[in-house]
């Protein structure tokens, strides 16, 4: 049903929140484990951001956690490329620790312990933050639930 839904707000033409669409129907597929037709939403939701920069959305985030996530190598240089732009922008502490773990899990996946042992300590640090930078909502994007198994796996490579 949501999917048919998204598919009649594409078929208006162009929309102002084309991306935020975009990351939508990414995370429907992901989660019904359409895996190939997830990748291709969030890079639909990464071209439309393209066109309106001023218009972020998590799409960075979701591309390069289903890659480091479900391991998939054809992906990773894409993966790297994104989180190497997008996490020193990222203005959240739990999307700093969400990119630094996925960018941690792919560098060991390839080899790269020493890097991918760096990243995962970077992860554990934005997991600890305890202040979102905000003045105003100060716990504002904190990571607050770090159990999960990327959890486990980014500690494991902290060492």
């Amino acid at each position: 049903m949501a999917l048919r839904l998204l598919e009649q707000y594409f078929e208006l033409g162009e929309q102002p929140d084309a991306a935020a669409a975009y990351v939508t129907r990414a995370e429907i597929y992901r989660d019904t484990g359409n895996i190939d037709a997830a990748l291709d939403a969030f890079e639909g939701a990464l071209a439309e951001q393209a066109l309106q920069p001023g218009h972020r959305t998590s799409s960075w985030l979701g591309f390069a956690m289903l890659v480091a996530e479900a391991g998939l190598t054809v992906h990773y240089s894409r993966a790297l490329e994104i989180l190497q732009r997008e996490v020193p922008q990222a203005a959240f502490p739990v999307e700093r620790h969400h990119g630094h773990g996925a960018r941690a899990l792919i560098l060991d996946d390839i080899g790269q312990a020493d890097a991918a042992q760096a990243a995962a300590r970077s992860a554990i640090a934005a997991a600890n933050e305890s202040y979102s930078g905000f003045r105003n909502h100060p716990t504002l994007g904190l990571a607050t639930v770090v159990d999960s198994l990327f959890d486990r796996r980014v500690a494991d490579l902290a060492g």
